[in-house]
């Protein structure tokens, strides 16, 4: 009797766990690369980043900056690069005070969804990036690039960082996320 009762418990759990698992929709992962690339060290590292409004075009920007410390001495100073990667597509809102990305949804429409937040500091304001967006900069020989990765379901973006090697070049890529 013992047995049965827990068998019919198993079942009902697994089915409850089958049907919450169809329940929530797939990740929908979208990448919108950055038009601007830019230049810096071969051996440079990413010392840190901002976001920033662009005021131009009210999008995102992602600004850069790399350093030469690691190989610095006294022929060659350390010294910083800034670089500067827009996103056009991720259009700033100031009524919510967050920048906005229309992606595809069903039946050929589009919806809105958020990738950042821009909130009002003491001195200054602060852009972060939502849950679900993150921005991969790559560092390929001298060449920099960077792309802002969206999970249009509204998941968490994984991964703090990683690197490459590939065909001798050293590729370093780094995810900025939340």
């Amino acid at each position: 009797m013992r047995m049965g009762r827990f068998l019919l418990l198993l079942v009902l759990f697994l089915g409850m766990a089958a049907v919450a698992a169809q329940a929530r929709p797939a990740p929908a992962i979208l990448t919108v690369n950055s038009p601007d690339v830019g230049r810096t060290w071969n051996y440079g590292r990413l010392l840190q980043w901002s976001f920033r409004l662009d005021a131009s075009t009210q999008s995102l920007t992602v600004v850069a900056t790399y350093t030469n410390d690691l190989l610095a001495d006294r022929e060659n100073p350390v010294t910083q690069d800034d670089l500067w990667f827009r996103f056009p597509a991720a259009h700033y809102d100031a009524a919510s005070h967050a920048y906005l990305l229309k992606v595809p949804a069903r039946k050929g429409k589009t919806r809105t969804i958020v990738v950042a937040r821009r909130t009002s500091g003491f001195f200054q304001s602060v852009t972060r990036l939502a849950p679900n967006a993150m921005v991969l900069v790559t560092h390929s020989g001298t060449r920099v690039s960077a792309r802002l990765v969206v999970d249009a379901s509204g998941g968490k973006m994984p991964l703090p960082f990683y690197e490459i090697v590939h065909g001798g070049l050293y590729t370093l890529q780094s995810l900025i996320t939340p």
